[in-house]
């Protein structure tokens, strides 16, 4: 029998913990994996939610209260939960974070408005915004009672007031930039109102002196065309809410006579129309006036400009002199004295409030029609003053001759002409002064 010799395969005992170990290491690099994927991506989310916070804060207001900064803060912390910001799509956060861009611009218009001094504050911004004056009044007061809330409706900041009588008044933190070129203080208006009557000048203006060098006199013409009224009975010259309010509220003083017939508010609920169309003129008035007062006739082209002179020194003055004279008749011919208008008699009131059917009538105030005057005489050295016991003189400053010779002051009583300034007629002043100041009197007997 044949010798065999078998072999015999025994199990590798490290076999089981080789490949324990493989397997374990390869699940442990794929968990390392893992942990670095959400280490990596937990770090992208903190920087989005850093983008968040970043754009959120709004800082310390200047000129606010503490509780106000910090109920505006908390408010704008509150539009966004964090989490779902980071889990947006890259478009959808750059929506929130242009919204909330918009809110934080809007915090600083809030602390221009809120820092305006009460006094300051121009009628016509307060007339115009009631809600939002309510509002920045009462956080200057109490802001306790003031509710700042996240809105309801879109991204936003609410401020919510309810007074006492239950009316509640709401305006939001992105309106805040709306409201900055309007709620303002009355010389920013006043200034706004200015800007626009000199740029009517200067049109109108502009008009005259083209019209001057073809030897055609057009000052009164376009004042009354401009000023006038067209076939529906509106003013050919368009004034915008603004104007008119800023006109109502800060140019028409409170102790002007005018007040009795407009009232103190413009526009009021109810009105008759009579009273609204007595508000429109005594702003259109004001207007004109403001305006035509500016305005000069330019001098015309002479035809002969080019025809030699032969006048003697003598003749020139003269005829400079009468041109002179000539335009400061026509100046002082367009003062002013008083302004009013005939209406029918269910549109008339006397002091009273009864029907009267008269003409209302707008007495200036008698410094104010001398000191126009005045702007006929102060090239000429002369002016207007007031004796201390009563009366007026026509005054020629002190004044040296050619000679050296001092000459003292020249005093012409001119009472009884400002007497009949009050009866509205000036033709008496207007002769003295052509008289005395520019020795033309003859010229206007004719």
């Amino acid at each position: 029998m044949s010798y065999r010799n078998p072999k015999v395969y025994a199990p590798d005992p490290t076999a089981f913990a080789k490949s324990f170990m493989g397997s374990f290491q390869s699940t442990m690099q794929g968990f390392e994996a893992e942990r670095e994927k959400k280490r990596q991506q937990q770090e992208k989310d903190d920087l989005i939610e850093a983008e968040l916070i970043k754009y959120q804060n709004i800082g310390d207001l200047e000129g606010v209260s503490e509780g106000v900064n910090t109920a505006l803060q908390d408010s704008i912390n509150n539009l966004v939960d964090s989490k779902a910001f980071v889990n947006m799509s890259a478009v959808d956060r750059q929506r929130v974070l242009n919204d909330i861009q918009n809110i934080k611009a809007g915090s600083a218009s809030f602390v221009d408005l809120i820092n305006i001094s009460p006094d300051e504050l121009s009628e016509r911004s307060k007339a115009a915004h009631p809600e939002l004056h309510a509002v920045l009044s009462q956080i200057k007061l109490d802001p306790s009672k003031v509710k700042i809330t996240g809105g309801t409706d879109g991204a936003d900041v609410l401020f919510t007031y309810t007074d006492e009588k239950g009316n509640t008044n709401s305006t939001s933190l992105r309106d805040m930039r709306k409201y900055k070129n309007t709620y303002v203080t009355a010389t920013d208006d006043i200034k706004f109102l200015n800007t626009n009557i000199d740029n009517d000048v200067d049109g109108l203006q502009k008009l005259i002196n083209a019209d001057a060098k073809n030897n055609k006199a057009s000052k009164n013409e376009l004042i009354k065309q401009f000023f006038g009224k067209d076939a529906e009975g509106n003013y050919n010259n368009k004034l915008s809410k603004d104007e008119i309010a800023t006109i109502f509220y800060e140019e028409i003083g409170s102790n002007n006579p005018i007040r009795q017939q407009i009232g103190f508010e413009l526009y009021p609920k109810g009105a008759p129309p009579e009273l609204i169309q007595a508000q429109e003129d005594a702003v259109h008035d004001y207007y004109r006036q403001s305006v035509e007062k500016k305005l000069r006739q330019t001098p015309l082209t002479d035809p002969n400009a080019n025809i030699k002179d032969t006048r003697t020194a003598a003749q020139k003055n003269a005829a400079d002199l009468k041109i002179q004279a000539d335009q400061v008749k026509e100046f002082m011919q367009g003062i002013v004295l008083e302004t009013g208008e005939t209406m029918s008699s269910d549109r008339m009131y006397d002091d009273t409030g009864v029907s009267g059917g008269k003409t209302i009538k707008r007495k200036r105030p008698l410094n104010s029609i001398l000191g126009d005057f005045t702007k006929a005489l102060n090239p000429k050295g002369y002016r207007i003053v007031q004796r201390e016991g009563g009366g007026y003189d026509l005054e020629q400053l002190e004044r040296i001759t050619a000679a050296g010779v001092k000459l003292n002051k020249d005093l012409t009583d001119i009472t009884s002409d400002v007497r009949e300034l009050m009866n509205n007629n000036s033709s008496n002043l207007i002769s003295t002064i052509l008289t005395k100041v520019y020795k033309q009197l003859p010229i206007y007997n004719n």
